[in-house]
């Protein structure tokens, strides 16, 4: 099996091999090799919904932590960080639910909603 250094087919993010199932057996009653079959498509749904929590977990923490980490930012700063990620003032005005003349102008600029703002800035640096 290839690691993911070579980048091949049983490659893993975190640099080692793939553990497999042994070879499915070739010999045996249908019943047998039908019960067996299953076993394995039953361990292999539970270890991926396993994995996709874990993953679902690990990318909320990451993301709380960004967010966490953005405010301490001033409003100013994380607009300017939108822009340099390529959001244009209007897009940046339908994320905060603002019409562009009214977001260019500042007018509601003190009323957004800072953690809204907060929390893009992380999800878009994920």
């Amino acid at each position: 099996m290839a690691n993911a250094k070579t980048g091949g087919v049983g490659a893993r993010p975190t640099g080692g091999e793939l553990t497999s199932f042994p070879p499915l057996r070739k010999t045996g009653t249908a019943a047998e090799l039908t019960e067996s079959a299953g076993y394995r498509r039953s361990t292999i749904r539970a270890l991926q919904e396993e994995a996709k929590h874990e993953h679902q977990d690990s990318l909320m923490s990451e993301w709380r932590k960004l967010t966490t980490k953005r405010a301490k930012k001033s409003f100013e700063q994380l607009l300017e960080e939108l822009a340099d990620m390529g959001f244009s003032w209007r897009d940046i005005g339908r994320m905060l639910r603002v019409s562009v003349p009214q977001f260019e102008s500042g007018v509601k600029v003190k009323a957004l909603p800072v953690k809204a703002v907060f929390s893009g800035v992380a999800s878009c640096r994920l």
